[in-house]
């Protein structure tokens, strides 16, 4: 029967074979894969992904998600599927692999909805709904603008700008206008955001950026007066959250993980370490200029966001080769000025959407598909192993570009043995 089948579409398989038999070198995984529906239309996803230097291991995962779309789907034929069939699929799965939709359930439903709409995307079978009017986008342009005149930082701007469009976007589905909106509403917006899981300081996070817009709204008249000042969020002591990370012996794995010479295999073996080491926020990484690279004095330049100030540390060999063979072998050829750039065109810098999706990815694909998994939380795990290799914490808030060297308390608030090292340092540390 297999052998019929096979024999019934020979260049069908012979394309098919050609992608998979590089992915698999079992036959029993290839065989699986070649039986299976809709051969011809998981060729030439993955024969794509090949091209634009996906991983073999990342492209395994694809290949299995693809069977599972299928079956989950239902799919006899490629048919035009609509992102709420996919979501709801999602759904079903969370619930089967854990219970409510959290725990183990909600990164597999998560890698689902992603590998779904990517396949069907690129065969141009996803229908996705007409997309909503930004809500308010007149008054939501004016607010950018004025961001703009006042030299905020464009990682500011652009975290202010989401909160405050999902904001608005929210209050108008009311149907009512700005100038009715009152300290009620924001409360109501803060108590949705909290029901669908945010954190309560991300929630006063999201009250600063609102706060910014209905300061900016109140002179503009467009609401009443002394909603600004009472739009405070909830109250979150400077201590009392913990900020969670990965602990250095995962970032070992981590970094020992990261093989392969594919594109994007080289541009995570030059990033990873940058964040890891240097203990880079992703804003940081993705503002990393070509020129910050001092081939000559084995330096890295690094611009921090928060205290504003340039700091140069010593670039060390193993990071220097990684960098140097990223350059020189994966990096486009393009007109960014930008040391990290998009692997596939248009060629354009990294937002830190796109490093938080560089270390997201490869720290699942190591099997963490829970806890913190983005680039802070590598930045995290250098901060606890200075502490806990005896640095002070001027030192440590000095090495991160801290503004206040207080803020490394966070890293150790928790860990006794680590806390007993803060107690004996503290003094040398501050004063």
């Amino acid at each position: 029967m297999r052998r019929s089948l096979h024999h019934s579409q020979p260049e069908h398989f012979e394309g098919a074979h050609s992608i998979l038999s590089e992915i698999y070198t079992r036959k029993d995984a290839l065989a699986r894969h070649l039986d299976a529906p809709l051969l011809k239309e998981r060729e030439e996803f993955l024969a794509h992904l090949s091209r634009i230097g996906t991983g073999r291991i990342p492209m395994q995962n694809m290949a299995g998600w693809l069977l599972r779309i299928i079956k989950i789907l239902q799919l006899k034929g490629l048919r035009n599927v609509d992102i709420s069939e996919i979501r709801s699929a999602a759904r079903i799965l969370a619930r089967q692999d854990g219970s409510k939709g959290t725990g183990p359930g909600r990164p597999i439903a998560e890698l689902f909805s992603y590998a779904a709409t990517k396949w069907l995307r690129f065969h141009g079978k996803l229908r996705v709904p007409s997309p909503r009017r930004q809500g308010f986008s007149r008054q939501l342009e004016e607010f950018n603008e004025s961001m703009r005149a006042r030299d905020f930082r464009s990682s500011t701007m652009e975290t202010n700008t989401l909160r405050v469009a999902e904001f608005l976007n929210w209050f108008s589905r009311k149907h009512r206008r700005l100038s009715s909106l009152t300290i009620l509403d924001v409360d109501h917006f803060l108590a949705y955001k909290l029901s669908m899981g945010s954190a309560p300081p991300t929630l006063k996070s999201i009250s600063f950026s609102l706060r910014a817009f209905l300061f900016y709204a109140e002179n503009r008249k467009w609401c009443a007066k002394g909603i600004a000042s009472l739009a405070r969020g909830p109250a979150v002591g400077r201590f009392s959250i913990r900020r969670q990370g990965r602990k250095w012996k995962e970032v070992r794995q981590l970094l020992q993980s990261i093989k392969g010479n594919s594109r994007s295999d080289l541009r995570a073996k030059a990033a990873i370490p940058l964040i890891s080491v240097y203990a880079l926020r992703g804003g940081e990484l993705a503002a990393l200029l070509l020129e910050d690279v001092d081939w000559v004095k084995k330096t890295l330049t690094v611009r921090r966001f928060k205290r504003g100030k340039v700091q140069i540390y010593p670039l060390l060999p193993e990071i220097e080769r990684a960098l140097h063979k990223y350059i020189t072998k994966a990096r486009p050829r393009c007109s960014c000025t930008q040391l990290f750039v998009t692997i596939r065109p248009p060629y354009r810098k990294l937002n830190r959407h796109s490093v938080y999706h560089i270390t997201h990815s490869r720290l699942e694909l190591i099997g963490y598909r829970s806890g913190p998994r983005g680039p802070h939380s590598l930045r995290h795990a250098s901060a606890t192993r200075l502490l806990e290799q005896g640095a002070s914490l001027k030192q440590i808030g000095d090495f991160l570009g801290h503004r206040d060297h207080r803020s490394v308390l966070t890293y150790a608030k928790f860990d006794p043995k680590t806390l007993r090292k803060v107690a004996e340092i503290r003094l040398d540390g501050l004063m």
